[in-house]
């Protein structure tokens, strides 16, 4: 019995790997070089950093958003630029920049903050002062949110 039982178990084992192989492994291929994961945009993105209109305002909107999420009592000095700001494509930026934070119990600290953002009206940028038109998805760096 035990012969039998160690003869199914490596058959089922080879079946499986078979199946996984010849049948889910092409099918995965396939979906994953296929159209089904592609967003066609007018906005390729680059792998390097941008400075652009888009990536200032979006600067804006992470410190309009950090500025509202922080307690009253602290007070917060922004810099003009963004030390990084990349965009992703598909109107998605990434901000690196600093922030001075301080409060009356404590003295300034500066931080370095990433925030990960959305346009969400695609080229119309007529809409990018508007922050109901931005969609934060992440902030980063700033133990006091």
């Amino acid at each position: 019995m035990k012969k039998n039982s160690l003869l199914f178990l490596m058959i089922g084992a080879g079946i499986l790997l078979l199946v996984q192989v010849k049948v889910v492994m092409p099918l995965m291929t396939k979906a994953a070089t296929s159209d089904l994961f592609l967003e066609d945009t007018d906005d390729p993105g680059s792998q390097y950093e941008i400075a652009t209109p888009a990536t200032q305002m979006a600067f804006e909107q992470c410190n309009r958003s950090i500025k509202e999420k922080l307690e009253p009592e602290y007070f917060v000095n922004f810099n003009a630029e963004p030390r990084h700001s990349w965009d992703y494509g598909n109107y998605q930026y990434l901000i690196n920049a600093d922030i001075e934070i301080s409060s009356p119990q404590s003295e300034a600290q500066v931080r370095r903050y990433a925030c990960k953002l959305r346009y969400d009206l695609g080229n119309d940028t007529s809409g990018l002062p508007d922050p109901q038109n931005w969609d934060i998805s992440a902030i980063s760096g700033i133990p006091e949110l």
